[in-house]
């Protein structure tokens, strides 16, 4: 085995403040650069260590092995139904949005069905339930746009997709802005998909900036509890309050993308920043995500929570165990590592492609630690804890 210094908790702790603090530096001057890099190199080399330390914990369940005989034969028929449901026609007109969206519900559903109940028979029932859920959850409704002929505003109007219905819409409400006399898709109007709130939450902010983010917050405040750390307290303290300063203080610093940059986030990430912006409100600035106050202000913070993220898991070395980890793992997990940097180097959007899959499935596969996080948090701070008094003797 190789040998490698293993730090003390409260080492790794004072570690982490100086690693939120470099994040926060680093991604204030170069933030797109920052992220890119950080993404393309210590992006899977997070993915293979963690997929390979969650595979040696079980990934946080008990399933007795009967269990499994029946359990996981089933996930993977409704593993496949979710996938090639797809665009299928569904209920009310509607179609469902798309499968990773399905699967990213039907995984998080699946993670507090195994660790809130224990028995199989109910956990059977539970997941064929969470199967349908994820779907329906996953509605779209085809929505028309148009100008106000009375009031000049945008309104939308969401339709069944019939076309009659469409052009009853459009003849009460919409104005023909070119005056021809005639309604021409994206000029007149366009149509277009809305999704609930469950779905942008699911399929935007899960694999991203809340994984990246919440729950490496929620990570490091249940080891703070657990461990009754100052610098561990400090560490979450300082985190919140680098994404305070990162998302709300418009600070003043000279900046311009690289043309590799440049060209390499707006083919592959550009339109994610885009979605945020619209999401909370910034439409008329979000075509402008790389010199805008607000653009920029949301890139540093995008590029500090990746980058910490990935930092804050490669500190913890008490769990990962880099000491104990067998050479034939070790030397796995750096021949695929030095593969798909030699990947990204060659061609950045084909290592994007060639490892998306390995970046959903440790999103996954983390979620019954999420979950076992939110559980001991709360654990933590607000059960009760009774202390049984002896009775006096008569």
């Amino acid at each position: 085995m190789f040998s490698f210094a293993r730090m003390a908790p409260h080492q790794v702790d004072k570690a982490n403040v100086v690693l939120i603090l470099i994040s926060l530096i680093i991604a204030l001057f170069i933030p797109f650069e920052l992220f890119l890099f950080s993404y393309a190199i210590l992006g899977p080399l997070h993915y293979l260590t963690e997929i390979s330390w969650l595979h040696h914990k079980k990934y946080f369940l008990a399933i007795p092995e009967k269990g499994q005989k029946l359990l996981f034969p089933l996930l993977i028929i409704l593993l496949v139904m979710l996938v090639t449901v797809g665009k299928t026609r569904a209920l009310h007109g509607t179609n469902t949005g798309m499968s990773i969206t399905n699967i990213t519900i039907f995984v998080f559903f699946l993670s507090l069905i195994l660790i809130f109940i224990k028995r199989n028979s109910l956990r059977l029932g539970a997941i064929a339930i969470i199967a349908i859920v994820s779907i329906v959850m996953n509605m779209e409704r085809e929505t028309l746009i148009c100008t106000d002929y009375n009031t000049g505003q945008k309104v939308s109007f969401v339709t069944g997709g019939q076309i009659d219905e469409i052009k009853d819409l459009l003849g009460q409400h919409c104005a023909d802005v070119n005056k021809d006399n005639n309604f021409s898709q994206d000029v007149d109007f366009t149509l277009d998909y809305s999704y609930s709130f469950w779905v942008l939450l699911f399929s935007t902010y899960i694999p991203t900036l809340i994984h990246v983010y919440i729950f490496t917050l929620l990570f490091m405040l249940y080891g703070a509890l657990k461990s009754n750390s100052v610098y561990g307290k400090i560490g979450v303290v300082t985190l919140l309050l680098a994404a305070l300063f990162l998302l709300f203080v418009p600070v003043i610093i000279p900046y311009h993308i690289s043309g590799y940059a440049l060209k390499t986030y707006d083919s592959i990430f550009a339109s994610v920043n885009k979605s945020f912006m619209k999401d909370f409100n910034y439409s008329s600035i979000a075509n402008d995500i790389y010199t805008s106050k607000k653009g920029l202000m949301l890139a540093r913070f995008i590029a500090f929570a990746y980058t910490y993220h990935y930092l804050n898991w490669f500190s913890k070395t008490s769990i990962i165990q880099w000491h104990k980890m067998p050479k034939t793992n070790l030397a796995v997990i750096v021949i695929l590592w030095i593969t798909s940097i030699a990947v990204y180097l060659i061609d950045f959007k084909l290592g994007f492609t060639a490892l998306l899959f390995l970046s959903f499935l440790h999103v996954y596969l983390e979620f019954p630690l999420n979950l076992h996080s939110m559980k001991g948090i709360w654990e933590h701070l607000f059960a009760k804890k009774i202390t049984l008094k002896p009775k006096a003797a008569k």
